[in-house]
């Protein structure tokens, strides 16, 4: 009997996500890129300048790192806090990564380089801000 129970529970929780589904177009599990995080207790994230998409990537990573050292062996928790410190443009494209493509920090971390590499290109060096005196 318990089984037949169980069962039904089931079938049940299927049948609402199935139905959440269809309002959404997707599931709570697939609308978020890091599904079942588990946040440390007294765990609270630092204050951080948000990121635009209009800077240099790399200094934004290192900076977001080094405040969040007491974490570096939990990617999930380094992934999920991330899109605190994101604003604008960079949020809207964090919001669209799949879960599939990002399973680590380090993952994450270079998908956000790649994205945000034009910045690192379109800046001058020292040598080309001189030629411009």
């Amino acid at each position: 009997m318990d089984e037949i129970k169980d069962q039904f529970l089931e079938l049940r929780k299927e049948l609402k996500t199935l139905r959440g589904k269809d309002l959404f177009g997707k599931s709570v599990a697939e609308m978020c890129l890091v599904p079942n995080i588990k946040i440390p207790v007294k765990f609270r994230i630092s204050n951080f300048e948000k990121y635009k998409g209009n800077t240099f990537p790399m200094s934004h990573l290192v900076m977001y790192a080094r405040k969040m050292s007491t974490q570096t062996e939990n990617d999930q928790l380094l992934i999920y806090y991330f899109q605190d410190n994101l604003t604008g443009v960079s949020l809207k494209w964090y919001m669209g990564l799949d879960n599939a493509n990002v399973r680590t920090f380090n993952d994450f971390g270079e998908t956000f380089l790649k994205q945000y590499k034009y910045n690192v290109d379109m800046a001058p060096d020292r040598d080309q801000l001189r030629s411009m005196l």
